[in-house]
């Protein structure tokens, strides 16, 4: 018996998701959202997207990796390649800081970049929580414990960075 995504979903709440499900939707072409935490996910992942960003301390004194535009295109190309793929997937990727000039070729990936003063994880978490449609499930992508429990709390299933990264590259997919 073949159960659809939404069933699973249902039956389902663990604080990281089967990437298998993702898998799933993408090669099925099945209706999925995937919400990422780009910045997370490019500072987490520098060696697979081959990025070596550069750092700055803050006014707090923390250091923080900086995304500048050119590897914010980075990120967004090789979801653009995974939105080429999974026909019935929609990707928001949500980026730190201040709007950049990047280029969008595909109608389903969409990008929020934070407000002044907040975290791209915000902007995930309203994503998930105020979308009431039911164009398939929620796949959201980050390491951050506060992203992954609000989400999870809305239904969204969660994958690690780790995760995605190993989908995308069974996929052969690379920036």
């Amino acid at each position: 018996m073949d159960v659809s995504l939404t069933a699973l979903q249902q039956r389902l709440q663990l604080q990281f998701a089967d990437p298998a499900l993702l898998e799933r939707a993408v090669a099925l072409g099945e209706p999925a959202r995937l919400g990422i935490d780009a910045h997370n996910f490019a500072c987490l992942q520098q060696a697979y997207l081959g990025l070596k960003l550069a750092s700055k301390r803050n006014t707090q004194g923390d250091l923080r990796l900086l995304l500048d535009t050119p590897a914010r295109q980075k990120v967004l190309n090789l979801l653009e390649k995974l939105a080429l793929e999974g026909t019935g997937l929609l990707i928001w990727a949500s980026f730190d800081g201040q709007a950049s000039n990047l280029r969008l070729d595909h109608p389903r990936l969409k990008t929020t970049f934070s407000r002044a003063g907040a975290k791209a994880d915000h902007d995930l978490m309203d994503l998930v929580g105020k979308d009431k449609s039911s164009e398939g499930p929620w796949f959201i992508v980050s390491d951050d414990a506060e992203v992954r429990d609000a989400c999870t709390r809305q239904g969204a299933f969660i994958l690690s960075n780790e995760a995605f990264v190993r989908l995308l590259a069974g996929r052969g997919l690379r920036s």
